[in-house]
């Protein structure tokens, strides 16, 4: 099995399990899938070891979506599934000079950074005055 590129043995460690929910974004117990995945001795249907954590992840989030949608047909409610992934927001950083002279002084700034930037403001006015709102 595979974890970021790197083989990681037959079965995640626990912790690598968790580091991958967290990273990803799915609200689910790492719980839950070592429950799933542990009497299955980590193989597939056809009998094929699982090759990625992602793969692993996802199998057990489809199980639990096919069960809760059987669940709200039999019972007529609609809930929500618990293995959701959540939004992770991803800040992109560009590389913009903070002074006139832009060999020297350079920093970082997320892009919510430079919309708030004095220089990117009077720049948005000047165009919005030009071309109107």
């Amino acid at each position: 099995m595979t974890y970021k590129g790197v083989n990681i043995g037959r079965k995640p460690k626990f912790d690598q399990l968790r580091e991958y929910l967290a990273h990803s974004g799915i609200n689910l117990d790492a719980m839950e899938i070592y429950k799933y995945w542990e009497p299955k001795h980590w193989m597939t249907r056809k009998g094929t070891p699982v090759k990625t954590l992602e793969g692993a992840v996802d199998v057990v989030c489809d199980n639990i979506k096919r069960e809760a949608k059987k669940l709200a047909k039999n019972t007529k409610e609609k809930k929500s599934p618990s293995c959701k992934r959540n939004k992770v927001v991803k800040k992109e950083r560009v590389l913009i000079p903070l002074s006139q002279n832009s060999n020297q002084d350079t920093s970082w700034m997320t892009y919510n950074d430079q919309l708030q930037d004095r220089r990117w403001k009077a720049f948005r006015e000047f165009i919005f005055a030009i071309k109107g709102r």
